[in-house]
């Protein structure tokens, strides 16, 4: 089989290849700074399936007193980080033990940053900058959802 390397443009990352074509991915730009810009996906249409179990009744009666607020701030939490992670090209190895990964967890009774290599969290960035930014932009919601992360 004969190979061919390609020079990926600065800016763009590897998707996928379909129908013998190979697609590539703009990256980087303005992150999402709200909830509903994060639902929004680049080219219409909205992540709200990816929460659509939420929305039936039957699942929240399941949920115990008082976390239906922590529960529901985590979701969003979580499709703002997929929107990030999109957006920013990356996404963690948890296999790789030595890739960094720059978390936001609830550590010590108080949210708090991390840099970690081998252990597994919900809110983990490629950099401290993005780290950063995503815990200004989110804190409300990390604030809510932080008994669970």
């Amino acid at each position: 089989m004969e190979e061919k390397k390609l020079q990926i443009p600065e800016g763009y990352v590897f998707d996928r290849v379909e129908n013998g074509e190979v697609i590539l991915r703009k990256v980087g730009g303005a992150l999402p700074k709200t909830w509903t810009a994060c639902l929004n996906k680049p080219g219409g249409g909205n992540r709200l399936g990816e929460m659509e179990h939420l929305n039936c009744p039957s699942s929240l009666n399941a949920v115990p007193k008082g976390m239906r607020k922590p529960m529901f701030a985590l979701c969003q939490l979580l499709v703002c980080r997929n929107a990030w992670w999109k957006q920013l090209g990356w996404e963690p190895d948890w296999k790789n033990q030595g890739q960094k990964k720059y978390c936001i967890g609830f550590i010590k009774g108080r949210v708090d940053t991390t840099m970690n290599e081998g252990s597994n969290r919900i809110l983990a960035f490629p950099t401290p900058e993005a780290q950063g930014e995503f815990l200004r932009t989110f804190r409300d919601l990390i604030e809510e959802a932080k008994e669970l992360l």
